[in-house]
């Protein structure tokens, strides 16, 4: 069969290098040229960990502004320590929570040992466990989903006494020895000591990588800090210097991060005695890539 056209004489438009390389996307799109995972080569995803304070001392105050910064902070996974049952009734009167999958255990919010994780996917697998503790300290891991890679992730709030510091290298062991299957993993919480302290540096998996150390490099970073905060002097041991004491550390081909945030640290009454927690919240962005190879 032979088509036929009518030939319009007009001059061609010219179309720029930017429109051209356009069109051939939406083109290829069409065709099905393009799969999504191509697609969402380079877009981002945020990591968010806090620990929230069980006492619930300045309550009201508190809990509004720790709600805000959650709700707004748009992450794909908030990882929480220091959940306590007031705390998860009042959370779950909060309309962002139905933007997240969370543990569960009868259908109610299941927090271990004051231990919470929020993803925007589904959580396929969930696993706690108590670690050797003189706290009754545990981990909680949970697989799930970031923009499409399957990942396990896993919260700690590792023994706080500042002579425990085995302990604490053995409590990372038991962790980072439940995630070493994972093709990608992501470990955030509060770890309790701080950068240079041993034995647990030491024992830091050099295979991951810290969100805040990548992105910031010397800059302090202190999440327990009692010069800014008199929640965290009040709450801290004789002789405790400020710290970085929770973590964002990442393990996967396809996570890099390529920024971080102290969150919560501006005082929410005029003495500046108040802030959402003694600890001050950590965020991480992070860049979502194709898989090498």
């Amino acid at each position: 069969m032979t088509n036929t056209c009518r030939v319009n004489h007009r001059p061609t438009p010219r179309v720029s290098r930017h429109q051209y390389i356009l069109l051939i996307v939406l083109l290829l799109f069409a065709q099905g040229g393009i799969t999504h995972a191509e697609a969402d080569k380079g877009e981002t995803a945020k990591f968010l960990t806090y620990n929230v304070l069980a006492d619930p001392v300045h309550k009201e105050m508190r809990l509004a502004a720790l709600f805000k910064i959650l709700g707004e902070s748009d992450a794909d996974l908030i990882a929480l320590q220091e959940v306590a049952p007031w705390f998860l009734d009042e959370l779950k009167k909060e309309a962002w929570l139905k933007n997240y999958h969370y543990p569960q255990s009868e259908g109610e919010p299941f927090a271990p040992r004051g231990l919470f994780i929020l993803s925007r996917s589904p959580v396929t697998k969930i696993t706690a466990e108590y670690l050797p503790s003189r706290q009754q300290r545990a981990y909680l891991i949970v697989e799930t989903k970031v923009k499409g890679v399957k990942v396990s992730v896993a919260t700690c709030h590792l023994d706080s006494f500042l002579d425990q510091g085995e302990l604490r290298a053995r409590q990372l062991g038991i962790i980072y020895g439940k995630l070493k299957d994972a093709e990608s993993a992501v470990f955030l919480g509060d770890f309790n000591f701080g950068d240079m302290e041993e034995p647990e540096t030491s024992k830091l998996d050099k295979g991951y990588t810290d969100a805040w150390e990548e992105t910031k490099g010397d800059d302090a970073g202190f999440t327990w800090n009692i010069e800014a905060s008199k929640m965290a002097l009040e709450g801290s041991f004789p002789n405790e210097p400020s710290r970085r004491l929770d973590r964002i550390l990442l393990r996967s081909e396809r996570f890099k991060a390529i920024g971080a945030e102290v969150l919560g640290d501006k005082a929410l009454d005029e003495d500046g005695n108040v802030f959402p927690s003694d600890h001050f919240g950590l965020g991480a962005t992070v860049r979502v890539g194709a898989k090498e190879g």
